[in-house]
């Protein structure tokens, strides 16, 4: 699922499914405000250039949504990517942060088949 974080300008390898179908739980519906939603960008009432990508399965490693990134030509517009590591699990913890160079990189980023929900 992808967020955008607050407002300020400043989530493929066979084992790494970013598009599995998730149930909408009740905290997808506490979220919904920080949904990228394409028109908003589009008029430009939506400025945000942040993203959350939660739901990244914990298989996936940093090198899997930066091949994504790379193979839709997305990773050099890319300003920070941060995907948080638990070293007691020896695991990934299952979401990223990015700051893209633009809003229209966000919505680009929002239309990749890898990150489609199910």
């Amino acid at each position: 699922l992808l967020q955008a974080g607050p407002r300020y300008s400043s989530e493929a390898t066979a084992s790494c499914q970013l598009s599995q179908a998730l149930e909408e739980s009740e905290e997808d519906r506490d979220h919904k405000e920080f949904e990228v939603i394409p028109d908003n960008i589009l008029d430009g009432s939506d400025t945000r250039t942040s993203v959350m990508l939660r739901r990244i399965p914990k298989t996936c490693t940093t090198g899997d949504v930066l091949r994504i990134l790379e193979n839709s030509h997305l990773l050099y517009r890319v300003r920070f990517f941060y995907m948080p590591f638990d070293t007691r699990r020896k695991r990934y913890c299952g979401y990223a942060f990015l700051a893209f160079r633009s809003p229209s990189d966000v919505l680009e980023f929002s239309r990749l088949p890898a990150l489609a929900k199910g």
